[in-house]
Parts: C-alpha cells; sequence; structure tokens
C-alpha cells in the first residue's frame, strides 16, 4: 500500500506540472463519461504561473497528497523490497513530488513540502539524509533558474500581508471568538458551519468551530495517536524496513497536521480520504510489529540463560 501511494502521487505530480507547463486542466474530456461531473471552471492562477491541482477541487489539496506521499516515496526509494526496479520508482516519484511542491506556487504547499523532508531525515542513514537535502536545493534552484519571476513570486507570499488569501486567514482568525462563543465546548455540530456563512481556511480553527474543544482534542489525538503508534512499532520491531516505513508514515501523518492548518483539508475528498488512510496505516505497522516474534530468555534446570522466541503479543487477526 506504502508503495502504491508512493507510485500514484509521483503521477499526480507528474499530472500537476503538465498543467502547470500548459496552464490546462486536461480534464474536460471526464466530462464527457457518463456518471461524472468535473469542475471546468479553468485552472487558477498566481501572479504569471498556474497552480495546478492535479485530480483535485483546490491546489492546496493536490499539495496535500503531494506532501503526504514524499515520505513513502523516500522509504520506497530507500527500501525498495523485492520488487525490481523499487528504488528507481521511489526516487522518480520523490523527484516528482519535490518538483511539483516547489512549482505549486502556494505558501502552504512550500511548508508542508520543507515539514515533510525534515520529519523523514532522521529515519535515513547519515549518507541518504546528505543527498535527499542536496537533491531538495538542487530540485529548487534549477526550478527558480529555469522559471524567471518564480522567485520574486513565492518571496512575495510570504512577505506580504495584504493579498487575498493571508487577510482571509487573518479576518478569520480576529472573527474565530464569534464563532466559538455559541458553543465552546461541544461545537455546534460536524458540517454545519458551511462556507457560505464565513471561509475559515485553517482545519483546526474549523474543528474548534464546530466540535468545540473535545473534538478539537479528538482530532488532535487521531493525529498524535498515529504518531506514536509507529514510534512503538520502530523501537519494538526487528525487521528495518517496517521501521523505515513506519518513521515514513509518521512523516506523512505531521505534515498533512500541518497542511491542514492553511485550508479546511475535511472539506475536500482527496486530503481528508488520504489523512484517514496514513492513520490507518499506523496502526497496521503497529499490529505488524506488536505481532513479530520476540527473543526473550529462559532458565533451564542447570541454571543457565538459553534463548527463546516466546511472543510478547498475540499476532494480530482480523
Amino acid at each position: 500500500m506504502v508503495r502504491r501511494i508512493a507510485v500514484a502521487g509521483g503521477l499526480l505530480a507528474a499530472f500537476g506540472l503538465l498543467q502547470f507547463l500548459t496552464g490546462q486542466s486536461w480534464l474536460g474530456w471526464l466530462s464527457s463519461v457518463p456518471g461524472l461531473e468535473v469542475d471546468l471552471s479553468g485552472v487558477a492562477v498566481r501572479g504569471a504561473f498556474t497552480r495546478a491541482s492535479g485530480t483535485s477541487i483546490h491546489p492546496l489539496e493536490h499539495a496535500t497528497a503531494l506532501c503526504a506521499a514524499l515520505p513513502l516515496a523516500i522509504a520506497v526509494a530507500v527500501h525498495p523490497g523485492r520488487a525490481r526496479g523499487g528504488g528507481s520508482v521511489g526516487w522518480c516519484s520523490a523527484f516528482l513530488i519535490a518538483l511539483g511542491s516547489v512549482l505549486a506556487v502556494s505558501r502552504s504547499a512550500i511548508i508542508g513540502f520543507a515539514v515533510a523532508v525534515i520529519a523523514t531525515l532522521p529515519s535515513l542513514p547519515q549518507r541518504l539524509r546528505r543527498i535527499v537535502i542536496a537533491g531538495c536545493a538542487a530540485i529548487t534552484v534549477v526550478a527558480v533558474a529555469a522559471l524567471p519571476g518564480l522567485f520574486g513570486t513565492v518571496v512575495g507570499l510570504f512577505a506580504s500581508s495584504g493579498d487575498a488569501s493571508t487577510k482571509s486567514r487573518t479576518d478569520a482568525l480576529a472573527r474565530a471568538p464569534e464563532f466559538i462563543a455559541s458553543s465552546p465546548v461541544y461545537g455546534t455540530g460536524f458540517g454545519t458551519f458551511l462556507p457560505r456563512y464565513y471561509i475559515l481556511d485553517d482545519a483546526w480553527l474549523l474543528m474548534l468551530v464546530e466540535l468545540g474543544i473535545l473534538g478539537l482534542l479528538a482530532f488532535a489525538a487521531l493525529f498524535v495517536t498515529a504518531v506514536l503508534s509507529t514510534v512503538r512499532a520502530s523501537l519494538i520491531t526487528t525487521d528495518p524496513r517496517l521501521r523505515l516505513v513506519g518513521r515514513a508514515l509518521a512523516a506523512s501523518v505531521i505534515a498533512v497536521a500541518v497542511v491542514f492548518a492553511f485550508f479546511d483539508g475535511l472539506s475536500f475528498p482527496i486530503a481528508a480520504g488520504l489523512g484517514f488512510l496514513l492513520f490507518g496505516l499506523c496502526s497496521a505497522v503497529r499490529a505488524v510489529a506488536l505481532g513479530e516474534p520476540r527473543l526473550s530468555t529462559t532458565v533451564n534446570r542447570s541454571h543457565t540463560m538459553v534463548p527463546s522466541t516466546d511472543q510478547v503479543a498475540p499476532p494480530w487477526r482480523p
């Protein structure tokens, strides 16, 4: 499953790069398929550059999928498993995802990309850490050099506080106490604070409004539990590949948690679905690690310590 997400992330990034270079969505033909509806409003533009959205509803949803898939692509590249060419597939996906994140023309995408890379580095050997850092730096430099004006546009996003997206977020924070005041503990109900009332570009703030303090704590507990599950698994497993996959999943969950602070991620199907898929995979990694045989010692009648393969926990079964 991790390998499939990594490959899908690379393909999604490639499609986003095609949209970025051509300025077209390339999804119009889907409207001719019976039962499918496609938003044909066109692609988003920021400055002189196209903001790719891939197959997502919004560019930030596309960026969330890329940031979540990047640590998994690196994990597949480092330990490709038995599949022939798995390492090449992983590195190719990681390259496409990194380039797609840099060319997203979005603060949220760049921040999520940086968080994903930083969270992945501790799970890699020292030599590979240098390769990943150097590769990300090279991709950024080449992209900026090849596209005049990109550097100024991106820097302007971080330096300016008067653009529409920044003003929307600051205004939402200013009005948040007003929205929360009616029911600060339980909220108004999940899915009741619709965009037609007010647009909150923050999944965490929206959760606080809709489900109150208790709901926000429960939502945060999902992310914390997922990360702690993989940490637990990495400490008890004897399989280096499982340890790497667990840490990569933790990095993906952390990246999603950060990006969710910049848009209402649960309102978008790909971002929400991928987030909960990562939660399930973190739980699966912990279950597999707990089901592994453990090496313990027993004392025979001659008081000699001999190894035994008793299990700390019974193997997990569906």
